[in-house]
């Protein structure tokens, strides 16, 4: 933590023209925060043992967000460098890399009983935080954002959550950060990477929504959920740039689908998949040019992050605790 600390402290440092560097800090303060959370997770009770699994995902986050972040940023004139669908592609190789790691390494371990409770306190605090920055307009609201899904995700680990889980939130952050970024293109590679994270959340729920009530409704929810995407899609079209129509349409088919798939699996899922399609569906209309609510980015940010959160609360409801391993 001493390295971290004083990396941040340099990064904070302002430039020769008296500015400060935002995509630095807040790429760097979310490998603080994802450093302490893979200390506490790694944590195994007072036996002194680590949690590998814990750690090899922890790190594919703070990959993900920190080569995003610092690969593709503007190059000062309002351009994206060329390197940003090579720092995606790092990205999702760091997501993928969570999700392949052998899940026995030895002896069982398992961490703290308290470790959860603090991963989920410190993602509702910096979550929090982030969200009290946007309606003040604060540019901490930079450095908040890139750290909120490796929390979440480190809460999911401790409490034994699916690598597939794990995977939506680091493909989450990735797209976090990149639609921080603005413009086109990172629009589109943000995008990408949201829809990576549907799925994972559509092979969970095929593997695991298996709600009877929402088999026996499943034709009329599928016929209302298709219409809801027909509309909408419908609406927004003319309002969006050409070079955004389709992407946008499809994107938001796979969002549907998640959300359709979300009944399956529980209330909590569900109300998490409207909640996705209710954020996306503000900034979808923010590109449309139709009129806003106040503060915007705090609406689109509140309704995704209670979506992340119930989706992943479901799923870890659901699912069978996969305990974590050592030698």
């Amino acid at each position: 933590m001493t390295t971290i600390r004083a990396a941040v402290r340099a990064a904070v440092a302002d430039d020769d023209r008296g500015r400060a560097r935002p995509s630095a800090v807040s790429a760097l303060l979310a490998v603080a925060a994802a450093g302490t959370a893979v200390r506490a997770s790694a944590a195994d009770g007072g036996a002194g043992r680590a949690c590998p699994a814990a750690i090899r995902a922890l790190r594919a986050a703070v990959a993900a967000g920190t080569a995003v972040q610092a690969s593709a940023a503007g190059d000062g004139a309002g351009r994206v460098r060329p390197a940003a669908p090579r720092a995606l592609r790092a990205a999702l190789a760091a997501a993928r890399t969570a999700l392949r790691a052998p899940a026995v390494d030895g002896g069982a371990s398992h961490p703290h009983p308290a470790v959860p409770r603090v991963l989920l306190a410190g993602f509702g605090g910096v979550a929090a935080a982030h969200l009290g920055a946007l309606l003040a307009g604060a540019p901490v609201a930079q450095v908040t954002k890139p750290a909120l899904m490796p929390l979440l995700g480190a809460y999911a680990l401790a409490r034994g959550g699916p690598r597939l889980l794990v995977g939506a939130l680091l493909f989450g952050c990735g797209g976090d950060v990149l639609l921080q970024l603005g413009g086109r293109l990172p629009f589109l590679l943000g995008m990408g990477s949201f829809a990576a994270g549907h799925g994972c959340y559509l092979a969970l729920f095929a593997r695991h929504g298996a709600d009877s009530r929402a088999r026996g409704r499943g034709y009329v929810l599928a016929a209302g959920y298709g219409a809801a995407w027909l509309g909408t899609v419908t609406l927004l079209w003319p309002g969006l740039e050409d070079g955004l129509r389709v992407p946008v349409g499809l994107y938001s088919l796979l969002l549907t689908a998640t959300a359709l798939a979300a009944t399956r699996a529980g209330a909590r899922t569900a109300a998490g998949g409207l909640a996705f399609l209710l954020s996306d569906t503000l900034i979808a209309s923010g590109l449309a040019g139709w009129p806003q609510p106040p503060a915007p980015q705090f609406w689109i940010m509140l309704t995704y992050l209670v979506a992340q959160f119930l989706l992943a609360d479901g799923l870890l409801r659901r699912v069978p605790a996969q305990p974590q391993v050592t030698r």
